[in-house]
């Protein structure tokens, strides 16, 4: 938080850092993985998948563009494969949004390793 003063030292507002740093455009590409099976929420995912599933009312993929878009990114590839006609279906070309989304069509779903470093 930044507190701004008036002349006689007076706070008369507050800006959130938030603010002042997601505010600028990005010409970064996001890429998000939304792709995987979502075996471990079984039976939830059997119909709709994992990004699709709602928290408070809206997709958690929905949520997750929302707030990368607010930090300023607009030019997105989403990697699907299970049930990827849903996804592109929710979401399109991103124009609702404002933003351009582009899909990659997975073969088989890409497997993210874990990485732990052992002291």
């Amino acid at each position: 938080h930044l507190p701004v003063l008036d002349k006689m030292g007076r706070i008369v507002d507050l800006e959130l850092m938030q603010n002042l740093v997601f505010n600028e455009s990005r010409d970064n590409t996001v890429l998000l993985m939304a792709g995987g099976y979502g075996k471990r929420l079984h039976p939830l995912t059997q119909e709709v998948p994992k990004p699709l599933l709602t928290v408070g009312g809206k997709p958690i993929l929905e949520i997750i563009l929302e707030n990368l878009i607010d930090a300023g990114f607009s030019n997105f590839y989403f990697a699907v494969h299970y049930k990827s006609e849903q996804v592109r279906s929710h979401f399109g070309s991103g124009s609702e949004w404002g933003v351009n989304i582009s899909y990659l069509e997975e073969e088989k779903p890409m497997i993210v390793a874990n990485f732990f470093l052992v002291h």
